[in-house]
């Protein structure tokens, strides 16, 4: 801890005491959300509701001049318009670092004098012959490790002492964070920065202005609290590529310590947008989650530090899910009053049963099925275990790297701290997976993710191209020999002149060149690791077009199956009437009465039986049991089911398989 600095930190209860008092009264709280959204222009409003629903993004185009104009203006205007009373932690990092460079230029020195004095007693016939081993080993090295001695000078670096020194606070990456929480505004960003320094020092101490928070900054007790699931990071995004936090103030939650709280949040909200710079640009959704299973609380919840205070990226929105009774209104009232003046805009309420607040989320683009609490109210853990895990593989590996790949005894480690010459396998751990990624994951869990719906649209319209072109060519060499379709069909030669398809493999190393020229900087091919429980980036170009091989022999059955089914043609003699699903008005039905195959291709705009893409579900029949099933040569070869000793055709509707209605 830093007393100096704690003892001169603006102290925010008598704020959060008025605001707690304010909150009582939910006719006051409504006035000012009314006085709020009045004081914005339409244009802004209208901006902030679809940035909201997460159709528009409020970030500022960022451009290299207008990033250096704003670093210059924030280092000017903390320097130069702040007082030192409200930037103290920023100076005592600013001395710190001083601090460091003045050792290490003394190392430096006293390194070189010693260096100086072992060659002065060394004799001359010494010196020379050592200078002759020296250039016959360099001689003898191969140029290529030559030159990766010159590309990595940061490993050769350690022993001299010119290692860079400067905090992070003062990078470039950490200021822009502040930048872009407030729109590159120099003046607000310098505030928050200051007052977001203080708060971390007073949280967690002084040594957090020299390196990033981590995990291994709580205690036992800390981390027994963090663990019950108050605050939770989801691991996936909304529609926009925002990332998710949720709250859950129940009672248990309500006896954690507010200094507790508020370290959790802090280290929460940091990490949700460390090295994510979409995150950064686009801002966080917060959810706040009051079941009606939850016991009733008498009074707010205790806390010592405002939520806004404690963020350094933006709140694009903030969504209130309760019941609508009396006592959660008083409880919403308060949660309004500590949101802050900035965030009253982006508060949204939603009012009503989990089911009936689990498809307004989905109206707003956020995954409900993902929002980790059961249906009677217990809160769910897995998600917050499985971040805290990854976390921890991430600030591993980072401080693995701060140190050269090097342990205490100087040989290099691997991540479970055994000596491997081969990389760290943590390096590519990805957290959360962007919108435009494909996964490959076990399971139907990535099928409606964003990148895979869009992968799969560039598979299969590839598939459909190469099957068209396939298909014109094969027209234009029958037009070209005067042959008929009736001839074609009867000729038993016909398959033999057909163009040949193109090999799946093929059409996967098309595919996947094609999608490396378009969204080779944005998107990735993300695994599901089973082992570690986290994704991991996949570059081996031969396992990718392995697994896209796969979809394309799928893609390629279903579209022939399409192209050898024949509409159902209506029969105008004939006196039933069929319906969609290949029923009849009534009777019976036996064999006789179904010799045709009636299979209707219904082109439905029903978003149930479509997928994401808009497109109908292809994968539907990957996996039917069609067990039962037989053939019937004497029905005109058209498959049929048995159902006591009666057969009847096979029917299909939507794509599934049915069989006709007996009654």
């Amino acid at each position: 801890m830093a007393p100096s600095i704690q003892s001169n930190i603006t102290d925010h209860a008598q704020d959060i005491l008025k605001d707690d008092q304010t909150g009582h009264n939910p006719n006051v709280v409504e006035e000012l959300l009314t006085k709020e959204m009045l004081q914005l222009s339409f244009k802004d409003r209208n901006a902030i509701q679809e940035e909201i629903h997460g159709v528009k993004c409020l970030a500022v185009k960022e451009t290299p001049e207008l990033i250096e104009q704003s670093l210059e203006e924030l280092t000017h205007e903390i320097d130069k318009n702040i007082p030192d009373s409200q930037k103290r932690a920023y100076l005592k990092s600013l001395e710190r670092n001083n601090n460091k460079i003045n050792n290490n230029q003394q190392n430096n020195q006293r390194n070189k004098q010693k260096q100086q004095e072992t060659n002065a007693t060394v004799s001359p016939t010494e010196i020379g012959s050592s200078s002759e081993r020296t250039s016959s080993t360099q001689s003898s090295s191969s140029p290529q490790q030559s030159k990766q001695s010159k590309q990595s000078p940061k490993n050769n670096s350690s022993g001299n002492g010119n290692i860079n020194t400067s905090s992070y606070i003062h990078e470039k990456d950490f200021k822009l964070r502040f930048l872009r929480c407030e729109f590159f505004d120099a003046k607000k960003a310098a505030k928050r920065m200051c007052t977001y320094l203080d708060l971390m020092v007073e949280l967690f101490g002084e040594y957090a202005l020299d390196r990033p928070i981590s995990l291994s900054d709580f205690t036992k007790e800390e981390l027994r609290h963090m663990r019950k699931g108050m605050i939770q990071t989801l691991p996936y995004r909304d529609r926009s590529g925002r990332r998710i936090m949720i709250a859950f103030p129940e009672e248990e939650q309500s006896q954690i310590p507010p200094f507790v709280k508020a370290k959790v949040a802090m280290y929460m909200l940091w990490s949700a947008g460390s090295n994510d710079t979409v995150t950064q640009k686009k801002g966080i959704i917060v959810l706040v989650w009051f079941d009606a299973s939850f016991a009733k609380l008498n009074r707010s919840w205790k806390i010592k530090y405002k939520f806004y205070t404690l963020n350094c990226d933006r709140i694009s929105a903030i969504h209130c899910c309760s019941p609508d009774t009396p006592h959660y209104r008083f409880r919403r009232s308060v949660m309004t009053m500590r949101a802050g003046s900035e965030n009253l805009s982006k508060l949204i309420f939603h009012l009503g049963e989990s089911m009936e607040i689990n498809y307004k989320l989905q109206g707003y683009g956020i995954p409900f099925e993902h929002v980790p609490i059961s249906w009677t109210g217990k809160v769910k853990i897995q998600y917050l275990k499985q971040w805290m895990r990854i976390r921890l593989a991430i600030e591993k590996h980072t401080i693995h790297n701060q140190h050269g790949g090097k342990n205490n005894n100087g040989t290099s480690s691997g991540s479970d701290g055994s000596s491997d010459e081969s990389p760290n396998p943590a390096g590519d751990i990805i957290e959360c997976p962007q919108l435009q990624d494909v996964v490959f994951r076990q399971g139907t869990s990535g099928v409606s993710h964003p990148g895979n719906v869009t992968f799969r649209s560039l598979i299969e319209s590839t598939v459909l191209v190469e099957q068209f072109e396939r298909e014109k060519q094969q027209q234009q060499k029958q037009e070209k020999h005067g042959t008929t379709s009736a001839m074609a069909k009867n000729n038993p030669n016909n398959n033999k002149t057909k163009p040949k398809a193109k090999r799946p493999k093929q059409l996967a190393l098309e595919i996947y060149e094609e999608r490396q020229r378009t969204s080779s900087s944005t998107g990735r091919f993300l695994i599901w690791n089973n082992e570690k429980g986290w994704w991991n980036e996949l570059n081996d170009k031969e396992h990718i077009c392995m697994k896209i091989e796969y979809m394309v022999r799928e893609f390629q059955k279903m579209a022939s199956q399409r192209s050898t089914k024949q509409p159902l043609q209506n029969n105008k003699h004939n006196s039933r009437k069929n319906y969609p699903c290949g029923g009849t008005s009534g009777g019976t039905g036996s064999s006789s009465n179904f010799k045709t195959k009636n299979v209707i291709h219904l082109q439905s705009g029903t978003s149930l039986f479509q997928s994401q893409d808009g497109r109908s579900p292809i994968f539907t029949n990957k996996r039917q049991r069609l067990g039962i099933l037989g053939h019937d040569a004497n029905n005109g070869g058209s498959n049929t089911l048995s159902f006591g000793g009666k057969r009847s055709s096979e029917m299909e509707c939507f794509g599934m398989k049915f069989t006709p209605c007996l009654t």
